[in-house]
């Protein structure tokens, strides 16, 4: 699936939308999978302005991967589905 990575104060969120510019519609917003935050935060101690390099292309490919009920913080509801991004690989 097509999405669009965003951070947002609850962390990163990937919003599948029907259409593309300004016909574009939100159909499903998923928090990003916890490996991929995990790379994100990797990602940030090699390179600078991580977050503005992620906003000037915010398009990925991903696909739903369904929480196995692992615990989250303090208080927190556990999420049911994750975005997981897929990386594109070379042969």
């Amino acid at each position: 699936m097509k999405g669009t990575l965003h951070k947002i104060n609850r962390g990163w969120v990937v919003k599948q939308l029907v259409a593309e510019g300004p016909d574009a519609k939100l159909i499903n917003q998923y928090l990003l999978h916890p490996d991929n935050v995990k790379e994100i935060n990797e990602w940030s101690q090699m390179f600078d302005n991580i977050e503005g390099r992620i906003a000037s292309s915010p398009e990925v490919e991903f696909e739903i991967i369904e929480n196995q009920g692992e615990p989250l913080g303090r208080g927190e509801q556990p999420y049911k589905q994750y975005a997981k991004l897929i990386h594109e690989t070379t042969r």
